[in-house]
């Protein structure tokens, strides 16, 4: 039987991204239906896939002139590889996916992962008034290829609301875990308390709300530690975290200057006893679902969360979280509760999975075939 030939792209996402080659990626090759090649920036831990051929074709800084030529050498991939299905995940592709659609009559997925105009606006990324200007640059590009768009895959609920082009052309696919059973705990047994803070390291995901939360419970107990482990862009961020670390041994930092392999942050998540969900309140992520969050609660990990109403009432159904305020931290209180809260006492959560989501995506993608 013949494949469909399906590209998955993006500028920034490396090319095993857990969405892109772990979820989205994986779930159509087992289907046996699609030939499946993934586009993105370099990565040093490139799986080995019969099934999936990896096309790490970026690999520059964050803000660089390299990334302006990004689009085009996205463009001249495309007329090697011919794909009939194509998912792009980054606002910056989509001028060149639709002038490829219009010649050649492939379907164009948009998968769209952030509400860029949200994130530009209401975070400290851009300089005011640049913030204005590139927000409104990435949402007129949106807004003129979404008629070229065949489906619009969301990845957060509220998108549904928030994102005035989509019509009805979308399929909210949340980013919940794909569960790595090869994984086992491989932290020596000792008496230590871990935290751990995973994914992005930015200021406005709480990385220094985090470290102040370890600081304090480890002055009231020395076994607490901390793992912070993901990847940050901002060098400036970067600096100052390092800079806060330099006479502290209880705090660990894996990757900042660099990605991590997915599979290494769900490792730090099973070595741990308490997962951080330590956001800054933000107008960008207050209707947001972290994925961390579905990962700790797939791995049955513990939160410490800054009190969100969402968050913490799903949170709570499983006994699964403990809800503080970061800014002002109680620390004798907060750690009581770490010590004598009965956790995950309710019945395992079976919507916080993959599997959940992953029908939504191969009927969608059937359908367009």
């Amino acid at each position: 039987m013949k494949k469909t030939k399906l590209v998955l792209a993006s500028v920034l996402k490396p090319v095993d991204d857990t969405r892109m080659f772990e979820k989205f990626g994986v779930s159509s090759d087992q289907t046996n239906k699609y030939e499946i090649n993934i586009i993105g920036f370099s990565s040093k831990n490139i799986p080995a896939n019969e099934n999936i051929s990896f096309h790490p074709i970026f690999n520059f800084k964050r803000l660089s002139l390299k990334r302006l030529l990004a689009p085009w050498k996205y463009y001249i991939l495309l007329f090697k590889l011919k794909p009939e299905l194509i998912i792009v995940n980054t606002h910056e592709l989509l001028i060149v996916s639709v002038l490829y659609k219009i010649l050649f009559g492939v379907k164009l997925l948009y998968d769209v992962q952030e509400n860029y105009w949200s994130n530009i606006v209401y975070t400290n990324t851009y300089v005011w008034p640049l913030k204005y200007l590139v927000a409104a640059k990435v949402r007129f590009v949106e807004w003129i290829s979404s008629p070229f768009i065949n489906t619009f895959f969301l990845a957060e609920k509220i998108y549904e609301r928030e994102i005035p082009f989509l019509g009805k052309r979308y399929v909210t696919i949340q980013n919940k875990c794909r569960v790595l059973h090869d994984l086992q705990r491989t932290r020596a047994a000792d008496n230590k308390i871990r935290l751990v803070y995973t994914g992005t390291i930015s200021e406005h995901y709480g990385i220094f709300n985090a470290i102040r939360l370890t600081k304090i419970l480890h002055q009231l107990d020395s076994r607490i530690e901390l793992h912070i482990i993901g990847y940050c862009a901002k060098s400036s961020v970067l600096r100052q975290i390092k800079a806060r670390l330099r006479d502290i041994d209880y705090i660990e930092l894996s990757g900042g200057d660099h990605l991590v392999p997915h599979s290494d942050i769900l490792q730090a998540v099973l070595n741990a006893d308490f997962g951080l969900v330590p956001y800054e309140p933000n107008i960008s992520t207050k209707n947001r679902f972290p994925t961390k969050i579905f990962e700790y609660l797939a791995y049955k990990l513990p939160m410490i969360i800054h009190h969100n109403p969402a968050w913490v009432d799903y949170g709570k159904q499983y006994n699964a979280c403990i809800s503080i305020d970061y800014h002002h931290i109680y620390g004798q209180e907060v750690f009581q509760k770490m010590l004598q809260t009965e956790f995950y006492q309710a019945v395992s959560p079976n919507d916080i999975h993959w599997e959940s989501e992953e029908k939504k995506l191969l009927d969608t993608l059937e359908n367009l075939i």
